[in-house]
């Protein structure tokens, strides 16, 4: 039996090969397609830059001069690709969007001027935040993230009959999820939902579960230990 994947294909090699050093097998089965936005963004005198995702990394190839900000970081995998980039200047680095603002409160001032590299889907509105705070940020969209309406035949049947856990690692991902296991009567009432969130897993509460488990700080170290 397997483990299914549903991030986007670049991050998803890396958890499943997290998996299989757990001697468990993983299918993967991208829900989101990332496109990454080819676009130059002008250095403002940003003092810092923000980065939630570790898809938002891919923009530092085109503006290069990102690496010698100080940055902000949600996620040990985004600081580990960030400092394969030579980004040296890592401030902070947190588990969740929500530690890292209250974080920046306290040690960030609210004058700096602040960039928030982002995609145009956000579970977390870390920009209205911090300007309800007064803080100077501004949030530029270097990538879309599309949701997959079509599976294959291949793809529904190895759900069905292959997939016994089913990995969800954002409330949009869950929705897309609910909207693919009704348009294709997927079998879920013998799978085990692992979610990143309460909030992913209420949004999977329309279909029958065998179970469902929530990781106990949302990143996927938490959701593993759940497997």
């Amino acid at each position: 039996m397997s483990i299914l994947i549903t991030r986007p294909y670049n991050i998803g090699i890396n958890s499943q090969n997290k998996i299989s050093k757990l001697g468990k097998k993983s299918l993967l089965i991208p829900l989101i397609k990332i496109k990454y936005l080819n676009i130059e963004i002008s250095d403002s005198n940003y003092d810092y830059i923000v980065v939630t995702s570790q898809n938002a990394i891919a923009t530092f190839r085109n503006n290069l001069w990102m690496k010698d900000k100080y940055i902000l970081v949600v996620g040990g995998k985004t600081k580990d690709l960030l400092l394969q980039k030579s980004c040296k200047k890592i401030l902070l680095c947190e588990e969740n969007v929500s530690d890292l603002i209250n974080n920046m409160y306290t040690k960030i001032s609210s004058v700096s001027n602040i960039l928030y590299i982002c995609g145009d889907h956000l579970s977390y509105d870390l920009e209205g935040s911090l300007k309800s705070n007064s803080y100077n940020i501004t949030s530029k969209v270097v990538y879309a993230s599309d949701a997959i309406t079509e599976l294959s035949k291949n793809e529904i049947a190895q759900i069905n009959e292959v997939v016994e856990i089913v990995m969800l690692y954002s409330p949009r991902t869950a929705k897309i999820f609910v909207d693919l296991a009704l348009k294709y009567n997927l079998y879920t009432s013998n799978k085990i939902a692992i979610c990143i969130s309460n909030k992913c897993a209420n949004n999977i509460a329309k279909l029958q579960w065998m179970g469902v488990k929530v990781a106990s700080s949302p990143n996927e170290i938490k959701m593993l230990e759940l497997i």
